[in-house]
């Protein structure tokens, strides 16, 4: 049972779709981490993504921001731009990793921004990665399909179902390319058993599978003290549309998004 549940309400985001999203914390024998828990368009029965976890390697371990933190909070901002925030603390070999994620949904594109900061108190190799489950269409994503593309300059992972298209990007300082790619299914291997069950820092890269499939990139790091990246999440009729509202938004970076509700700065 999720002992926290937010919402970004249902917004106007441009080409006449009206999307919201939802942010969760857990607090279960085993879970007391946080994540981006939906997106959805019209209305909460019609969820296009179930899930946006964050995972982090530090060359030893792997830890899920839902699964493996020793605390988290979540809430949401309502003064002038509604966001939801999600503050994770997740030990490590050596330390701790504190995840602060803000999440928007943008005013004039239908797409949801997520912006994560992680400040890393220990030494070490690391890697995060992404994984999402998209479940577009009636039937709960069970005959979805995903595939790799480009626009430019970077990598965009794709799913469709229904003629709803999601498409998903990430941005890290001038790096617009993916550390690898999982689209994953249930009867081959997943993208969470692939990053996180059987990780050993590396992707087991594909560019399309269908079915009931998750998505999961990632992003080297190496060591560092602090990294902050971007992550997007795009909705389309097409999947032009989709990119192109994934890539707008992180192109354009979160604090322009932003001022976008706050004409006057």
């Amino acid at each position: 049972m999720a002992a926290e549940d937010v919402d970004i309400p249902l917004s106007s985001s441009g080409d006449g779709w009206e999307i919201g999203a939802s942010a969760e914390q857990y607090d279960t024998a085993d879970q007391r981490g946080a994540r981006l828990e939906e997106v959805y368009s019209q209305n909460r029965s019609n969820i296009l993504v179930d899930g946006v976890d964050t995972i982090v390697y530090d060359g030893s371990v792997t830890r899920n921001a839902r699964t493996d933190a020793s605390s988290s909070e979540v809430n949401v901002t309502n003064a002038l731009v509604m966001e939801a925030y999600m503050s994770t603390l997740l030990p490590v070999t050596n330390g701790t990793v504190d995840l602060y994620q803000l999440a928007l949904i943008s005013k004039d594109t239908p797409a949801i921004l997520l912006r994560s900061e992680a400040t890393l108190s220990a030494n070490g190799d690391y890697t995060f990665y992404t994984i999402a489950t998209p479940t577009i269409g009636s039937d709960d994503g069970t005959d979805n399909e995903a595939w790799l593309t480009s626009r430019d300059g970077y990598d965009v992972v794709v799913a469709t179902h229904d003629g709803q298209y999601v498409a998903f990007a990430q941005r890290q300082d001038w790096k617009k390319e993916f550390d690898g790619q999982r689209i994953g299914t249930p009867d081959g291997k997943t993208a969470r058993e692939d990053i996180y069950t059987e990780n050993d820092g590396w992707i087991d890269s594909n560019e399309h599978n269908q079915g009931r499939i998750d998505v999961g990139v990632g992003l080297y790091a190496g060591d560092v003290d602090n990294l902050t990246w971007l992550t997007s999440v795009g909705i389309g009729q097409n999947e032009t549309e989709a990119v192109s509202s994934a890539v707008s938004v992180i192109d354009n970076g979160y604090e322009t998004e932003r001022r976008k509700y706050i004409p006057w700065m």
